[in-house]
């Protein structure tokens, strides 16, 4: 790429000399300087896409390589009549942009011989299918848990919406007399629902068995997703040798600014700024403070639920009203219309179960709302003010 770069600027001079030196007539049509970029991209893949090197030549794949650098100089140099010195700068500037692009064509395979495109191309199309359907295990074993509670000792600590989220579940499952609030409850590996327990549910047990649940997914049975792991690790390999790289890592960085020493240090540097030994001491001891007997061996699934604690203790603030998707907006899933009030209404007030809703307006009413865990409110009573 050195070389390349060296060969544009040595051919900029040579046209600056050019235009100083000669007097040449203004050309009628000059082609616009994207269209000019776009030939040479071209003409690059062109020259490319089916390399041959001579068997007599020492050189090899480098003697080839001058060769492409060549055709796409020679091409230019067939153009320079068409061109003015405002292009020539613009392709400097453009440069880079076309330098970038012509190194995604290499990755992509388009300096391959035959042969090695053909495989290049089946690695390809053989990862993603095999990202797909790693995908798709995923999703169906997401999709296949589920843990039935009917005691809501169980439970503790869960905030109401998740309750309902967990009864609307064991609705749609088939069990009747549902309610967020006596259950019974069906626990999922859904985002929501697993963000939820990992952070609030007071029961450890609860919180292990779900965590452990959710790092295992997909790891036995008809959707094992290891061995398709380990084929794709075997493609990416095949891929980065068929493109001259030692390891997918290399391959991985070569279109990239970042290097991997680089990336593996700022990994490191992160990993010990966000999980240094102090933060770790700070949960034990706030844990050991509110007498958890984890205090002195927290596990992955303590985690969140003490950090969590902490920082309520700290700030006075949670985060069961905000939606970890919704990056901190309110998350509305249904809106109810109560429209029994003949005036503006001023306020409204739920109770601590959030099933109970009181409203009132300007004409001094206060109607009282139910809710079932469909989230449909019904008027359950009316307070009038007495004159």
């Amino acid at each position: 790429m050195a070389a390349t770069t060296t060969l544009f600027l040595s051919l900029f001079l040579l046209f600056l000399a050019r235009a100083q030196s000669q007097t040449r007539p203004t050309p009628a049509a000059p082609p616009p300087a994207s269209d000019f970029c776009n030939r040479i991209f071209l003409s690059y893949t062109y020259t490319g896409g089916s390399p041959t090197t001579p068997k007599d030549d020492p050189g090899g794949s480098s003697s080839h390589q001058r060769s492409e650098v060549g055709l796409v100089l020679g091409y230019m140099i067939e153009g320079a009549d068409l061109l003015s010195i405002r292009h020539l700068l613009l392709i400097q500037v453009l440069y880079q942009n076309v330098a970038l692009k012509l190194k995604e064509a290499i990755l992509y395979g388009v300096s391959l011989e035959d042969i090695k495109k053909e495989r290049f191309n089946e690695v390809e199309q053989e990862s993603e299918k095999l990202a797909q359907k790693f995908e798709e295990n995923i999703l169906d074993a997401t999709k296949n848990y589920e843990k039935v509670v009917m005691d809501k000792k169980e439970i503790e600590g869960l905030p109401f919406t998740t309750l309902a989220l967990a009864a609307e579940t064991a609705i749609s499952k088939g069990y009747d007399n549902v309610t967020a609030d006596a259950g019974p409850w069906i626990i999922t590996l859904d985002g929501p629902i697993y963000r939820s327990v990992m952070q609030h549910a007071h029961n450890r047990s609860l919180r292990e068995d779900i965590y452990r649940a959710y790092v295992s997914r997909a790891s036995e049975g008809p959707l094992n997703k290891t061995p398709i792991i380990e084929r794709i690790l075997e493609l990416r390999l095949e891929k980065a040798k068929l493109l001259g790289h030692v390891n997918y890592a290399e391959f991985s960085f070569e279109a990239k600014m970042a290097t991997l020493d680089k990336a593996r240090d700022l990994i490191e540097k992160l990993h010990n700024a966000s999980w240094c030994p102090a933060i770790k001491e700070e949960l034990r001891d706030y844990a050991r403070e509110q007498g958890a007997n984890e205090a002195n061996n927290l596990n992955q699934w303590d985690i969140n639920f003490w950090s969590e604690r902490l920082r309520e203790s700290k700030y006075d603030l949670n985060e069961i009203g905000s939606n970890p998707d919704s990056d901190g907006r309110l998350s509305v899933q249904r809106v109810a219309l109560l429209s029994s009030h003949d005036s503006e209404v001023w306020q409204m007030e739920w109770d601590m179960s959030g099933m109970t809703l009181a409203s009132t307006g300007s004409d001094g009413v206060v109607r009282l709302w139910q809710s079932n865990v469909n989230g449909e409110w019904h008027e359950q009573a009316i307070l009038t003010p007495t004159s």
